[in-house]
């Protein structure tokens, strides 16, 4: 009898060592089967939070504090005084956010690389999910709009993961 219980002991390990380092010991934690990430994974820490304005001329929001950028110079979004709409330049993308709470990190980047849109008329209320054309996520929401040549977001720009 002891000689197999250690002969099933030393196969035990030896199918153990085996299995060390594949893909079938060590599961990525990155999300769960819903899609949302797991409850050890973490955002990013915040880059700038604060009031931007967005005018006709694009404004790049890569920078800190956000400040106004060609398309070419890394603008990600402008407002279209003529419509009233915002959209975005470059490789940035938006949505508009439907949920009852403010979206969080993980939110808003699903949400802007699953639904975005070419340009949005928004309300005041209303919270936009980005992303930068350097791919950081945005949460802006809408507090006001200038007489139609601007809106202004309450905005939180986070780190890139």
């Amino acid at each position: 009898m002891l000689v197999v219980t250690a002969i099933l002991v030393v196969a035990s390990v030896a199918l153990a060592d085996s299995f060390r380092g594949s893909p079938l010991a060590n599961p990525p934690p990155s999300a769960t089967k819903s899609g949302q990430p797991s409850a050890s994974a973490t955002a990013p820490q915040v880059r700038y939070t604060g009031e931007v304005t967005i005018v006709t001329d694009a404004k790049d929001l890569d920078r800190v504090p956000p400040a106004k950028a060609g398309k070419e110079n890394g603008g990600d979004f402008e407002y279209n005084a003529w419509n009233g709409n915002i959209f975005p330049d470059g490789d940035s993308s938006l949505a508009l956010w439907s949920g009852k709470t403010q979206p969080s990190y993980f939110d808003c980047t699903n949400r802007a690389a699953a639904a975005s849109m070419t340009s949005l008329h928004l309300k005041v209320g209303d919270t936009v999910c980005a992303l930068t054309g350097e791919g950081r996520t945005v949460r802006m929401k809408a507090t006001k709009h200038c007489d139609g040549y601007c809106a202004i977001f309450e905005t939180v720009v986070w780190e890139l993961p």
